[in-house]
């Protein structure tokens, strides 16, 4: 019977005892485990279980806050759960990778789905790597339930799958990297992305990776100067909506573009903010 306990992260210390003994090699291939962090997302985390059942492990990070049916959902397909809450998506990430038990890390996220075709030549490059130690997968990102062609959207590359002991994310708040030791390959086949489901959906998320990347420039010493606060969301306006062809998206690239601008804005806006309140502390600037 599936144990359904909920596990907590252990001591740094403890990573290397916790590896559970790899599975088995099937059908000639290297095992994969899947990889994905989720709070409050139980309108997509179903979608995201099913597309990649076929993995040899599910690893899923929950972040204790949440309150939704996604534990119950998740406890359909795995007992390998843990429990942290959420400071950055690569923290959670680099969390759980060393728990991860097989060859393989597939990293998807909560709102993403692993196609039938990406799965199968997934499987194939696990029998014949060929020498790489990471593979970029094409996605398809769906904004309002559209999927966007233009806008600089159209196929994106993203690096998630990768060797267990060869892949850590950096230390980003906000869309984090895999930093992988050896050769990257390419995956042809698309997963899907449903980024937004409604605008109030959207506006939230955009607030937290906002202030996300405010801190992380903070950490930098950005200065808000007056170019970047004023010129830069025009700037990505213009080269979104009108050099990567945004405009042939209709009123869903109109409003993705016009997101995409006021989110560089209030990014900057937000390190206005994080300075200001380190001026009146008294804190010298970086």
């Amino acid at each position: 019977m599936t144990n359904n306990k909920m596990e907590t992260y252990p001591s740094a210390s403890e990573d290397i005892a916790l590896r559970l003994d790899p599975p088995p090699h099937a059908r000639g291939r290297e095992t994969i485990t899947a990889l994905t962090i989720c709070c409050d997302n139980e309108e997509t985390i179903r979608a995201c279980m099913e597309g990649v059942k076929w993995c040899d492990e599910i690893l899923v990070v929950i972040d204790p806050r949440s309150t939704d049916a996604t534990r119950d959902i998740v406890r359909e397909y795995t007992d390998r759960i843990f429990e942290n809450e959420f400071t950055s998506d690569g923290l959670q990430r680099n969390l759980a990778i060393p728990r991860a038990s097989c060859d393989w890390v597939l990293v998807v996220d909560s709102d993403e789905v692993i196609t039938p075709e990406l799965c199968d030549d997934i499987l194939q490059k696990l029998k014949d790597p060929r020498g790489f130690d990471a593979f970029n997968v094409r996605r398809i990102a769906y904004f309002l339930g559209k999927a966007i062609r233009h806008c600089g959207w159209g196929r994106e590359n993203q690096l998630r799958l990768f060797r267990r002991d060869k892949g850590r994310y950096d230390s980003r708040r906000i869309h984090a990297g895999v930093q992988v030791l050896g050769a990257v390959g390419q995956i042809d086949s698309f997963m899907l992305h449903n980024t937004t489901r409604n605008l109030a959906d959207h506006l939230a998320k955009q607030n937290d990776f906002t202030s996300w990347a405010s801190a992380d420039l903070h950490d930098k010493g950005t200065r808000p100067t007056l170019s970047r606060l004023l010129l830069r969301p025009m700037a990505m306006f213009i080269k979104m909506y009108f050099l990567r062809l945004g405009f042939l998206e209709g009123m869903h690239g109109l409003l993705l573009c016009g997101f995409a601008a006021s989110y560089v804005f209030a990014k900057y806006a937000k390190l206005w903010e994080l300075r200001q309140a380190d001026a009146a502390k008294g804190e010298p600037e970086a």
